[in-house]
């Protein structure tokens, strides 16, 4: 794309931006603890980590293998919206409900809206290759280019720029951090000079630091400067010098140290995976003897994140999470939660902690007391299905509405109830199902409200549903749900769905199309159900239950009070039968890295399952060969020797000895991969002629591509051909996508957004002044908006939907004339063109 939205434009910018055309603000959006979010974003080095604290429960993870950014609700594992943003050298950063993406290899930044999920259009704070740093505050986003040493202070939702300020040429890994308010903090590489950006300007303070050693973290929102070498923590004033103060005991020479901000408290912390340990240095006393033995002593260690004064710390060399209280020093859990060896980060939102692995889809949450529900972001075999929740769309091409937190998410613990129980508000503005006093036979659904009154819709919109046996029951009494689908015609049917995992609201799990499950507790529960379907796509299903402390009132007048005769009364009080264990599977084909040919592998994951005492878990995968287990482990991996689709059974069994059993069907298919090089994509009006080249992508035997366009025309293919050519003849924005066959049937799809700039002119193009002219778009496209500069140092004219503008020009001289313009589905472009004036014409006679 030409030209950039407002970085380093020769034109005088105007204060009043374009008045926001999305929906409210998410009623989630709160204020991010300052610098705690900053993400690097081709950062090789690992899984780069984020810690933001949030008073809601909702995280976006970003998935770059296959260019999208899923937001996932805390309390149900829901999978509320995918946002496609397109390959690239993604990392990301939650800015209250927005999601902040910085792309190293385009050099660009945008924001998803929290509220519509829509991708904004890019800015461009650095040349392809330059790596980006973010750092979300509270009313500024901060973009940090570590090549040019340029900073750029931009408006958090419009990211236009508000000022830029130059640092040093080298700005080290770790040696940048926000204040917590409008500033950032960022120490020189070569000289330890400390320096603070911010409204009023940059100060710098000469030597400060040690530049090698020292590097920027913050604690309760203030910036602190912890020097690993020296062994000490010293809080930075608002002047560049030092505040208070604490020694950090830190080995010489311990290259596997990592400092982890803290939110709620003056302290810092410091992970030593060469010792196995957690340092805890307290600012406001001075001291640094505290620690908390992790076992891990030789362990690689990736970043740590600190929730509701709990520490969790990733180690990669198990796969597992320690959950370490800082209260109490001691560690209280440690889950498995990835295969050993896997580069994960760790989010923090609220209570809750999100783990993630960005190369495949696996991820999933860990509550205070380290209890874990695994999370599948997409379906890996088929990435652009919607496997555990709606698949969100970047702009009004995707065709759907986007899916929002309150058609899947609610309390996961009761709620107590008041006079009427009502389900709690949601964490947007949209209404949820509301429970009325009658029995219910149909539940909410994923994209409709159903009333649960005991009435079936007249004309219920097709999707799935949950078929509940009554809207309330009382504590330890039971009730049925059934996941089905309904068709367009209103029929209502469970034969299309393979298998479906439960979740309850009170934070157990279940699996199976048919389940019956009792609360323990009176309150609201919302119930929701993640549907697997044969075709091998995903929905899900969502339904509030009330639970009362007593009966449910009985219908009608009742007179006379009726209780049972006292020799009815039992004697003793009755006994609780134990409740059973509940499996949860979770089992998808194994994601090889790009390029590499790995074995038919699926790995099996039980993680969610629950029961009395230690479990045992047994896995089938469905093949005929033996089974693995019965193990202490909860996960495991199967080598399949052919493609096809496999039941895989999991038999979770508890210390009493008591059973069950959950089955997933997994599609095992050949690795593969497509991929889809546009040129050119973009920077030129109609008609504009792309070639798309698809040679890169992999799969088994012969491969044939079959090309889509997005603007109408015809598909070309299946062909053997890797190459198209296609001619665009009207502006827009086009989604230019390649399937890929192989010769033992794996199909492959990616896509490449096309932007067809639009046309416009400028008449007259000189002139004597007095001149005046007029900007037109010709054809304009509906919902566009457009920005209009003069060259002259005269304000534009400000975003506007009229493709119109005039101008005057009252001195001689060339000047450059501005279109910014940015179309409905965000996509956004620069394009110039010169106007000359002349001096003005001889008076006559």
């Amino acid at each position: 794309m030409s030209g950039t939205s407002g970085l380093g434009a020769s034109r005088v910018r105007h204060a009043a931006g374009p008045a926001l055309r999305w929906a409210p603000r998410l009623l989630l959006a709160v204020l991010v603890l300052a610098g705690a979010c900053a993400v690097i974003a081709g950062n090789g080095a690992g899984a780069a980590a984020r810690s933001v604290s949030l008073e809601d429960s909702a995280a976006w993870l970003l998935s770059p293998t296959i260019g999208e950014t899923e937001l996932v609700d805390g309390n149900t594992g829901a999978v509320i919206t995918r946002v496609t943003l397109g390959a690239g050298q993604l990392a990301g950063a939650q800015s209250g409900a927005d999601e902040v993406v910085a792309d190293t290899g385009g050099g660009t930044v945008r924001r998803v809206d929290g509220a519509t999920y829509r991708v904004s259009a890019a800015v461009r704070p650095g040349r392809p290759g330059e790596p980006l740093t973010v750092y979300p505050t509270k009313s500024t986003l901060f973009i940090a280019n570590r090549t040019t040493g340029l900073v750029t202070a931009a408006d958090p939702e419009r990211l236009t720029t508000r000022y830029t300020a130059s640092l040093s040429a080298r700005m080290p890994v770790g040696g940048v951090a926000a204040d917590g308010n409008t500033g950032l903090w960022a120490i020189d590489a070569t000289t330890g000079d400390l320096a603070h950006v911010g409204p009023s300007g940059t100060t710098i303070r000469r030597h400060a630091v040690d530049p090698a050693h020292t590097q920027l973290v913050t604690a309760a929102g203030r910036a602190v400067a912890v020097d690993l070498t020296a062994g000490r923590a010293v809080t930075i004033t608002a002047s560049g010098g030092g505040g208070p103060a604490a020694c950090v005991d830190t080995a010489v020479g311990d290259t596997t140290v990592s400092v982890v901000p803290a939110t709620s408290a003056e302290q810092v912390y410091v992970t030593s995976g060469q010792r196995g340990v957690l340092l805890i240095s307290d600012l406001a006393t001075g001291r640094c003897g505290r620690a908390i033995d992790l076992g891990v002593a030789g362990h690689r260690l990736g970043q740590a994140v600190e929730t509701a004064r709990r520490l969790f710390v990733p180690d990669y060399t198990t796969g597992q999470v320690i959950v370490a209280d800082l209260a109490s020093g001691r560690v209280i859990a440690s889950p498995t939660v990835l295969p050993p060896g896997t580069l994960f980060e760790l989010a923090s939102q609220g209570s809750i902690t999100f783990f993630n692995d960005p190369s495949t889809a696996r991820a999933g949450i860990i509550s205070l007391d380290g209890t874990v529900r695994a999370v599948q972001k997409y379906d890996a075999a088929n990435p652009g299905s919607s496997a555990g929740g709606h698949s969100g769309s970047s702009g009004p091409s995707g065709g759907s509405d986007p899916l929002t937190a309150a058609d899947v998410s609610g309390p996961t613990g009761p709620v107590t109830p008041g006079p009427t129980p009502t389900p709690t508000t949601p964490v947007t503005g949209r209404s949820s199902v509301q429970p009325s006093n009658g029995p219910a036979t149909v539940g909410g659904s994923l994209q409709t409200a159903v009333p649960l009154d005991g009435r079936t819709p007249a004309a219920a919109a097709p999707g799935a549903r949950i078929e509940v046996s009554a809207p309330r029951a009382r504590m330890a009494d039971p009730l049925t749900l059934h996941a089905v689908l309904v068709g367009a015609n209103g029929q209502v049917s469970d034969a299309r769905i393979t298998s479906t995992a439960w979740t309850f609201g009170d934070g157990a799990t279940g699996g199976g199309v048919r389940v019956s499950h009792a609360w323990a507790a009176a309150g609201t529960y919302q119930v929701g159900a993640a549907i697997r379907l044969r075709d091998g796509t995903s929905t899900a299903a969502s339904t509030v239950i009330t639970i009362t402390a007593q009966a449910p009132p009985i219908t009608g007048p009742s007179t006379t009070p009726v209780s049972p005769p006292p020799s009815s009364r039992p004697t003793t009080p009755p006994t609780t039968p134990a409740a059973k264990p509940k499996a949860a599977l979770f089992a998808q084909q194994s994601t090889p890295s790009s390029g590499q040919q790995v074995p038919l592998e699926v790995a099996a994951d039980a993680t969610g399952s629950s029961g009395s005492g230690a479990l045992r878990y047994t896995f089938d995968f469905g093949d005929g060969t033996a089974a693995v287990g019965p193990q202490a482990g909860v996960t495991a991996r199967h080598d399949y020797a052919a493609t096809g689709t496999y039941p895989v059974r999991l038999t979770v069994t508890d210390a009493t000895g008591a059973t069950d059993a959950v089955e997933e069907s997994v599609l095992v298919a050949p690795a593969g991969a497509a991929w889809v090089d546009v040129r050119p994509d973009s920077g030129q009006g109609p008609p504009l002629t792309a070639t798309a080249d698809a040679s890169a992508s992999s799969g088994t035997g012969t491969l044939h591509y079959t090309f889509s366009f997005g603007d109408g025309s015809a598909s070309v293919g299946p062909q053997t051909g890797a190459t198209v050519t296609h001619t665009y003849t009207a502006p827009g924005q086009y989604a230019l996508s390649v399937t890929v066959t192989d010769a033992v049937g794996g199909k492959y799809v990616n896509s490449s957004d096309v932007v067809v700039d639009p046309v416009w002119t400028v008449t007259p193009s000189s002139g004597p002044a007095p001149l005046t002219v007029e900007a037109q778009v010709v054809a304009s496209q509906a919902g566009a908006t457009y920005d209009w500069g003069f060259g002259d140092g005269t304000p534009g004219t400000g975003w506007q939907t009229a493709p119109t503008a005039t101008h005057t020009y009252t001195a001689p001289g060339t000047y450059q004339v501005f279109l910014e313009f940015q179309y409905a589905s965000g996509a956004f472009g620069t394009r110039t063109m010169n106007v000359t004036v002349t001096g003005p014409a001889a008076a006559p006679g």
